[in-house]
């Protein structure tokens, strides 16, 4: 509003522009001291504060993973926290293996702490639910695979008894925010804020040795027929490759190309047609080899975001291609190859996402610490750029992105189809009486029924 009218000009003896910037200024001021009495009451509220220390009993009791805002506040020191237990409410987000067990033990809880008035509703994501307190939220329930849930929980950070993700786990998370131009960009300022704090007091830490990120790889000429397709095909080229091109800074570009062009390892790359993309591939490769054959094989995400779904190319023992699949709009960068040739390869946020992704897969095709400590590199890189911008050839922050992202209309048509078919269950989940009730009104009907 303020920038539309120091735009244009209104001819008028009531309407003083300056006067008005003066207003507005003294409007927002005010607005501002009524919303920090506003949160000072709410933060104080005795009430939400005993439903709040519910949460953390059973959190201390279960060891349920904490993410989000709450963790990476656990992760800081007492100066840097950016929530103010003076002004807000905690609001807990964790992961679960076991969602409807852990929410009935969190409303039973509440329950015997006396509070009548709570509600579980489904939550904007897929697989998250909401629970409230007198229509206050008070934690975010999220389902995992178990199998990775295992893997993160050997991982975790406790603080006070209770249990939070690791730092490079919620370094992924805010980098794959970072990564998608077309998601929620007005959060942008607020993540980077996060994560600038998080790599300042829970630095990254260097690998004491260099392992083999992965198994085996290419002929030249089947790294030919791959990136040649990844080239005419408008693929997202996200080989380990590029480590060497952004520690560079992107400088000399024409003979940084040469390795990933002469490159012999597993290569890698973003697609939206994964399946296809692998059928392709390897009707071509078999055209270089009459001994072994080619096999796909899939590694499922199982459901999550944090873990992508993964088409992975093999000739007999050897792993030569991974396919990623293009679940939100990735972002990355133009890189010539020569006058009238242009890769797009991944950019650094996407990079650092995408690794320390394939750092949580227990896979024999890939070792899980190499995959963490390139992402731990790629995050120095990350930070030496983004500090001195001028010495590096690529932007600060890609705003291209290749891939369909889920759009807030369709994520709250989802919901809405959801809270349909679960409605019945979560009322059940809440009160357990529900089910009787809505069994003997139904064995009324029937008997309303059969007289009719």
């Amino acid at each position: 509003m303020e920038s539309d009218i120091e735009q244009t000009h209104i001819s008028s003896t009531y309407f003083d522009k300056k006067q008005f910037q003066k207003q507005l200024a003294i409007i927002k001021q005010a607005s501002e001291l009524a919303q920090r009495k506003i949160d000072y009451a709410s933060a104080h509220n005795d009430h939400i504060l005993r439903a709040i220390e519910v949460v953390e009993e059973f959190l201390r009791k279960k060891h349920r993973l904490c993410y989000g805002g709450q963790a990476i506040n656990a992760h800081l020191p007492a100066k840097y926290k950016f929530y103010d237990p003076e002004y807000s409410i905690p609001d807990y987000d964790f992961f679960t293996p076991s969602p409807e067990a852990d929410i009935t033990l969190i409303i039973k809880d509440l329950r015997k702490a006396g509070f009548t008035d709570i509600a579980a509703r489904e939550g904007m994501h897929e697989g998250t639910i909401k629970i409230y307190v007198e229509y206050i939220p008070v934690a975010d329930i999220t389902q995992i695979d178990p199998k990775l849930y295992r893997i993160l929980s050997k991982r975790e950070y406790r603080n006070d008894g209770i249990s939070y993700l690791d730092v490079n786990s919620l370094r992924m998370l805010m980098y794959l925010e970072l990564s998608r131009p077309r998601g929620e960009v007005r959060r942008w300022e607020k993540v980077f804020e996060r994560l600038m704090l998080l790599n300042e007091f829970s630095p990254i830490k260097k690998c004491i040795k260099q392992q083999h990120l992965f198994k085996n790889g290419l002929t030249k000429e089947q790294a030919d027929i791959t990136l040649d397709f990844i080239i005419k095909h408008k693929r997202v080229f996200a080989g380990a490759d590029l480590a060497s091109y952004y520690r560079g800074g992107g400088h000399n570009h024409n003979t940084r190309t040469e390795w990933i062009l002469g490159s012999k390892k597993p290569i890698l790359f973003y697609s939206s047609t994964p399946k296809e993309d692998a059928a392709y591939l390897v009707s071509e490769l078999s055209k270089t080899s009459d001994h072994k054959p080619f096999t796909v094989k899939t590694y499922s995400s199982k459901g999550i975001d944090m873990i992508p779904t993964i088409h992975i190319i093999c000739h007999g023992k050897k792993t030569l291609v991974f396919i990623i699949n293009e679940s939100q709009c990735h972002s990355y960068i133009n890189m010539l190859i020569d006058n009238h040739t242009v890769m797009r390869i991944a950019s650094m946020d996407t990079l650092i996402a995408l690794y320390f992704s394939l750092g949580l897969i227990k896979s024999s095709f890939f070792d899980m610490g190499a995959m963490e400590c390139l992402a731990n590199e790629l995050v120095h890189i990350n930070i030496n750029a983004r500090n001195k911008p001028d010495q590096f050839l690529f932007p600060f922050i890609s705003i291209k992105c290749s891939g369909r992202q889920t759009t807030l209309p369709s994520l709250i048509r989802a919901k809405v189809k959801r809270i349909t078919q679960k409605k019945e269950k979560l009322k059940q989940l809440i009160d357990p009486s529900h089910t009787r009730q809505s069994r003997k009104s139904r064995k009324s009907r029937k008997s309303y029924a059969y007289y009719l």
